[in-house]
């Protein structure tokens, strides 16, 4: 039978999204604010009421604004210090932009620390946040002991003249590692894991494509590696034996543990991962040639494909299902694809990509696309 499916309202995004430095509120504990003031390199106090210490009243409606009055506005970049009264250690700045206009945003940035307000630090973070509404977050690589924290303004987001706000500034203690967790040493990797797959016994399975580092045409064959959680080590090998190159593909967890990849540059193939034997195998060819196609596992114990014209040719990328009673493919025609493609102008090359599938019960499956807000 055709497996249904459920087309649901998400927010847009791009093809190959890349997940921008503007995370929320940290999740180490925020720090108190009582007795704390603030100063500027400059404010405006003339024009409007936009000085420093507003950034510490818990209203974003009020706000420090950079001085523009004057007829010359003061030229970037632009700074605002918090002076905590006390020395404790800081593992994150959150910036919050004014909620009424966009003029102001800060764009690229630094933060440095002192524990005089005289001598501040190296860099302790640096980058640039994004033109939007949204609490923006710097943080340390490690907790720092700080009295004084300076967010230096280099650039304006959105290029909206020389001149930088916010709305709120809060700092962030060091994180408990029970509660909040804890960042280990950093791993090398020999290949760029376009793809990952959790294993039984605390192990990560990573493939990239033909290449560790680069992609393109269909090779037949796939750089894979294993990383052992516990140890630390990285095992790494080339896949020969399935003929498939496995840059971009769908997946699907089966009930069995075993790691079902589907499509991607070598578009018709499927190939399959037994974590308990350490064996990659060769199952039947899709149907339809596929890749960024969405996939998941049923409750029937079916795997579910849908779409993925980036490539074995554009658009007809309905659903079918793979059968591990079988190791066969299914067509769905009652489940066309085009439903749930997105509205991006290079359709469908990209509009069927990588959408999210939700299984449900009764051996359904929700869709959920990236840019289409209508049910």
């Amino acid at each position: 039978m055709p497996v249904p499916f459920e087309q649901r309202t998400a927010m847009a995004a791009p093809h190959h999204p890349v997940v921008p430095a503007n995370a929320k509120e940290p999740a180490a504990p925020v720090l108190d604010r009582a007795g704390w003031t603030a100063t500027a390199s400059g404010e405006e106090t003339a024009g409007e009421n936009g000085r420093a210490v507003n950034v510490l009243d818990g209203d974003p409606r009020t706000f420090w604004h950079s001085r523009w009055s004057g007829g010359t506005p003061a030229p970037l970049p632009h700074s605002i210090t918090i002076d905590m009264h006390r020395t404790a250690p800081v593992s994150a700045v959150a910036y919050e932009p004014r909620p009424d206009r966009a003029n102001g945003r800060v764009g690229a940035y630094s933060v440095t620390t002192s524990l005089d307000g005289s001598v501040f630090s190296a860099l302790t973070a640096t980058g640039t946040w994004r033109d939007d509404d949204t609490v923006k977050t710097a943080t340390f690589t490690r907790a720092t002991e700080a009295r004084y924290i300076r967010l230096t303004v280099t650039t304006v987001a959105g290029g909206r003249g020389p001149w930088s706000a916010a709305g709120e500034m809060r700092l962030s203690g060091p994180a408990d590692p029970a509660v909040h967790g804890s960042w280990g040493r950093t791993i090398g990797f020999p290949l760029v894991p376009v793809a990952t797959a959790v294993l039984p016994g605390d192990k990560l399975l990573a493939w990239s494509a033909y290449a560790v580092d680069r992609f393109g045409g269909s090779n037949g064959y796939t750089q894979t590696a294993i990383l052992d959680l516990r140890t630390g080590k990285v095992t790494q090998r080339r896949i020969d034996n399935t003929g498939h190159d496995m840059f971009c593909p769908g997946i699907a967890m089966l009930a069995d543990g075993r790691v079902l990849v589907t499509g991607g540059s070598n578009a018709d193939k499927a190939s399959i991962y037994d974590p308990a034997t350490d064996r990659w195998s060769a199952t039947t060819d899709m149907n339809i040639a596929r890749g960024y196609q969405a996939m998941t596992l049923l409750s029937s114990g079916d795997a579910f494909v849908l779409g993925g014209s980036w490539s074995g040719g554009r658009g007809g990328k309905a659903g079918e299902v793979w059968s591990p009673d079988t190791g066969t493919w299914r067509k769905l025609p009652g489940v066309p694809v085009d439903p749930a493609m997105t509205d991006d102008p290079d359709t469908p090359y990209r509009a069927d990509n990588h959408m999210w599938l939700h299984a449900t019960s009764g051996g359904k499956a929700r869709c959920c696309n990236w840019a289409r807000a209508s049910r």
